[in-house]
């Protein structure tokens, strides 16, 4: 479960979309042991600042609208800071920026006891979800708490991330983070069991447009599914999915392949590997694919299954349960 917690903080950071703006402004004064760097970079939103580093000691200014989550880099290693308007000193050793000690920042305080507090519910993942669900219902007013909501919010059924996020305080709720992580949700949740899918159109591996009702008006039921050739997980799914195909193909059922990847050649390459034989379509442009961001993906394989009105029927359907909703519908 450590890696759970590294890719927590990763998405923390990712959410992390705030602009500078008034407020007073900041300073974050820094004093980091063992390093011999000349420079420090620290990264909020769309700002990535740059200082002299001098015999270890450093100073960034500036302002932010709101308390946003921060990431210091020093010699290649970095550590996530609550920024707010006002001082801030952070002293620590290079060696271990993770546990340096952050002070001046009341929003650093519910970071602190989180990260405190995490180490000892790591022993599964229901664990590890149980404690941070709690801690998000805890510290409703906390401007730390919709990151923790946006890194498990995948791991969650949307109704409930979005119960969290409306349990928040009206000041915490109308940040900039929890207003996009709630704008997410809101798309996950009209792609649920009974809604219907957004159109796009992408190309082939042609370069050849492709218009997603096209394809699903032409089958009684088609997959929709986002995978990758970089994906194990997606690679390891994918001879569950060829099975399917050759045995409910000429029952009405359909697949379209939307990939995540950039390099066209490992894409082609999978589709060959995989015996993939059905439409595949992608713009190459990895996490920023646009269907992805329309359809609300954070992780992949991810699935939809619809009707030959774009109904979706199932989401997310692998391994036996695939087979399964096919023979109901189509056996």
């Amino acid at each position: 479960m450590k890696n759970v917690t590294k890719l927590g903080l990763l998405l923390m950071t990712a959410f992390a979309m705030f602009s500078c703006g008034a407020g007073g402004g900041f300073t974050l004064n820094g004093k980091i042991d063992g390093t011999q760097a000349t420079e420090a970079v620290l990264a909020y939103g769309e700002v990535m600042d740059t200082v002299v580093v001098e015999e270890g000691v450093f100073k960034f200014e500036g302002d932010v609208e709101e308390p946003v989550m921060a990431t210091l880099l020093i010699e290649g290693r970095q550590t996530n800071i609550m920024l707010e308007n006002s001082e801030i000193t952070i002293e620590g050793a290079v060696d271990a920026m993770v546990e340096a000690a952050i002070t001046g920042s009341e929003s650093q305080l519910a970071f602190d006891e989180f990260i405190k507090e995490i180490g000892k519910h790591q022993t599964s993942r229901e664990d590890y979800i149980g404690f941070c669900t709690e801690f998000c219902e805890n510290n409703a007013d906390a401007y730390f708490t919709p990151y923790v909501i946006g890194s498990i919010a995948s791991m969650l059924q949307p109704q409930e991330a979005m119960d969290l996020v409306a349990a928040l305080s009206p000041e915490v709720q109308n940040t900039k983070i929890a207003t996009e992580l709630k704008e997410q949700l809101q798309k996950v949740l009209a792609l649920s069991e009974g809604g219907k899918v957004p159109d796009f159109t992408m190309n082939d591996q042609d370069g050849k447009p492709v218009k997603l009702s096209d394809v699903y008006k032409k089958n009684k039921y088609t997959l929709i599914d986002f995978w990758a050739s970089w994906c194990a997980p997606c690679r390891q799914e994918n001879p569950n999915v060829v099975a399917n195909f050759k045995k409910y193909n000429e029952k009405g059922f359909g697949i379209i392949g939307v990939s995540l990847d950039k390099e066209k050649d490992a894409w082609i390459k999978a589709i060959a590997d995989d015996e993939l034989t059905w439409v595949h379509v992608s713009d190459l442009q990895g996490w920023k694919n646009a269907a992805a961001a329309e359809y609300a993906v954070r992780s992949i394989p991810a699935s939809f299954l619809v009707d030959s009105e774009g109904k979706i029927m199932g989401r997310n359907l692998r391994e036996a349960a695939l087979g399964s909703k096919l023979s109901e519908l189509l056996d």
